[in-house]
């Protein structure tokens, strides 16, 4: 971990005017393990310095990036993450809990590196990867063993279509009209014409989630039932729908602070973002 001066003479190193502002973003960036955005770089820096702007933090990390000392991380759409680790490596997303983590690569596995494409030089590669993380497998490894129900997981009877939602895990299989419950998939990818994944839009107050790019249609036959947000601490947000609804809700929690939000769909079934 670097001091004051090391931070210091890191940014005169790159050409960079040490400030106040400057150290202690570059500080918390290099201590950081959760790829924080702006917004969450400023909360934690205004608690110290009540006139910081977020602008200013903007201009800051606008200046790092060009300098080479962080690089930006586009994994989620319209959320903009930032890395002091500029090393060659890539980053996974948990889809389960919406962790981001960095996964390392040697160079040297590459048999033929790509610096240029169509006589453009190629300046920075990024490699995202969405899965499930060690944390969730072994979680849901041990709830399979002990034929548990996964908190906060979704369930579908396959005879009689009933839909429920686990808060509280316990021993034990679920069965609905003699059968076991099945788990729903947590689609992620849309398909040609579908306007299913959350589009999230921030407000004075928190939040607005909207259930496609391109509006969801609500008729009585097919219609976006609840949509949900789980934050990083474990709050569950919800919102029930019904087809005389517009298909998206407002729920008052900061955006940095999601690890996952997902609707439920009456025909097409879980979603997630």
């Amino acid at each position: 971990m670097k001091k004051g001066k090391e931070l210091s003479d890191y940014l005169k190193d790159h050409g960079i005017k040490p400030t106040i502002i400057r150290i202690k973003v570059l500080d918390y960036l290099l201590q950081s393990k959760e790829h924080p955005t702006a917004e969450a770089i400023f909360k934690e820096i205004s608690k110290q310095m009540p006139t910081l702007s977020i602008t200013s933090i903007y201009n800051t990390l606008s200046l790092f990036v060009q300098k080479g000392i962080i690089v930006e991380i586009n994994i989620e759409p319209a959320q903009v993450r930032y890395d002091a680790v500029v090393d060659y490596h890539g980053h996974f997303k948990c889809i389960r809990c919406g962790r981001l983590l960095d996964i390392p690569f040697d160079e040297q596995l590459e048999k033929k590196p790509i610096r240029e494409i169509n006589g453009c030089k190629i300046l920075q590669k990024q490699i995202y990867y969405f899965g499930i993380c060690d944390r969730c497998l072994i979680k849901e490894k041990k709830v399979e063993e002990e034929k548990m129900a996964i908190r906060m997981g979704i369930y579908k009877c396959k005879i009689c279509g009933n839909v429920i939602e686990v808060f509280v895990e316990g021993k034990g299989e679920l069965v609905c009209c003699g059968q076991p419950m099945a788990l729903m998939d947590e689609k992620n990818k849309e398909g040609v014409g579908e306007k299913h994944l959350p589009v999230v839009e921030e407000t004075k107050n928190g939040i607005l989630v909207k259930v496609g790019s391109v509006e969801h249609p609500m008729t009585p036959e097919h219609w976006i039932q609840f949509i949900e947000v789980i934050t990083k601490d474990g709050l569950v947000l919800r919102k029930d729908l019904t087809y005389k609804d517009k298909p998206q809700a407002e729920f008052n929690v900061i955006k940095d602070n999601i690890a996952s939000i997902r609707e439920f769909c009456n025909v097409h079934g879980l979603w997630v973002k």
